[in-house]
């Protein structure tokens, strides 16, 4: 065997170039560190209780299926939208249903007799 500077015993130099057991240690030796296994807070999910909106009773599935333009659910006493104060609710303008639905309001020459 070789005993050359750059041999495997000497792993390749670096046993040159950083000497053990010479010299003052400056390093603290590693401490080993406990990993704490923190669990995993699971949301938990919240329950959707189908309640009438405006009075807040609760609703059987038939009555769940009662669903306002305004997107809520309602009881059957508050299902009208007059009676929940809807947001959704139109003012009634009777020239714009005049015109949607084509009726009068337009202007006729007089028919000429023969």
């Amino acid at each position: 065997m070789q005993n050359n500077k750059y041999s495997e015993q000497t792993n390749f130099g670096l046993v040159y170039l950083y000497p053990t057991g010479t010299g003052k240690k400056n390093v603290e030796p590693i401490k080993e560190v406990k990993k704490t296994v923190e669990k995993k807070k699971r949301k938990k999910k919240k329950i959707k209780l189908n309640k009438c909106y405006e009075c807040k009773k609760k609703l059987t599935i038939v009555q769940q299926q009662l669903t306002c333009k305004c997107g809520a659910n309602f009881c059957p006493k508050h299902r009208l939208q007059s009676q929940h104060n809807c947001s959704k609710i139109n003012s009634f303008d009777e020239e714009k249903f005049k015109q949607k639905c084509g009726l009068g309001g337009g202007k006729f020459k007089q028919i000429e007799a023969l």
